[in-house]
């Protein structure tokens, strides 16, 4: 085990592959930086009396249970945000061997890189969520397959699903108004996109490289020229 008990701010750092990390009570914050691709951790602990931040199954959240701050990287198999939670902090989980999430409904932030390069392959949002942005490079370079976005959702930011290459299918809802550049690019497997708003933005890069994208669903013939221009966008 691993003790950090000295700092009040607690960035990049060696853990001399050490599987668990006690945190002390003087911990105030913990950068996003802290742990990287192959870090072995699978549990968190931090110690009583802590009034910044708390473990609760070997996952660190901010003291008052609304952000969750970070996921062990070993952890594997599917996690359940617990009720409560309203933002899950960039990189929370990123690198990490989960497979799978369900979130919550109080959920309404999903910061940058949150689960970049994990190897997330399903996440399930609830009928009531609130997120409304999908941020930079959240689900980015996952193996994710399949996913049904929530209705709250106006708008997918910059390689939101970058490099996900196991993604075959994808639906965009009326209520998103901007896809993002980059937002589906380098989707190899992606076959099929339905978009049913007539009025969504798309960035003349969102679909980069989405060469075996076969079927575009759209109420609008200017939309479906914007996804086929996209795939391989003529620079300026």
């Amino acid at each position: 085990m691993f003790i950090v008990n000295n700092e009040n701010e607690i960035g990049s750092i060696e853990f001399n592959n050490s599987k668990k990390i006690f945190f002390s009570k003087n911990i105030r914050r913990i950068r996003p930086d802290i742990l990287w691709e192959k870090s072995p951790v699978e549990e968190f602990v931090v110690e009583d009396g802590n009034k910044f931040l708390k473990a609760v199954d070997g996952v660190i959240f901010s003291a008052n249970g609304e952000d969750l701050v970070l996921f062990p990287r070993t952890k594997k198999g599917e996690y359940v945000v617990p009720n409560g939670v309203k933002t899950i902090k960039s990189t929370a989980f990123h690198s990490s061997e989960l497979t799978s999430i369900k979130f919550n409904e109080d959920l309404e932030t999903i910061e940058q890189y949150a689960f970049t390069s994990s190897k997330l392959e399903s996440s399930e949002f609830p009928r009531n969520c609130k997120i409304k942005v999908i941020k930079c490079e959240v689900f980015a370079g996952t193996n994710i397959k399949n996913i049904c976005l929530p209705s709250s959702l106006e708008s997918i930011g910059q390689r939101g699903f970058y490099h996900c290459k196991s993604l075959k299918e994808i639906t965009i809802s009326a209520n998103i108004k901007i896809l993002s550049a980059f937002a589906l690019a380098g989707c190899e497997s992606l076959a099929k996109v339905t978009i049913e708003g007539a009025e969504t933005k798309i960035d003349k890069y969102a679909f980069t490289h989405c060469f075996n994208l076969k079927e575009v669903i759209s109420p609008c013939s200017s939309t479906l020229k914007k996804v086929l221009n996209s795939i391989q966008p003529i620079t300026e």
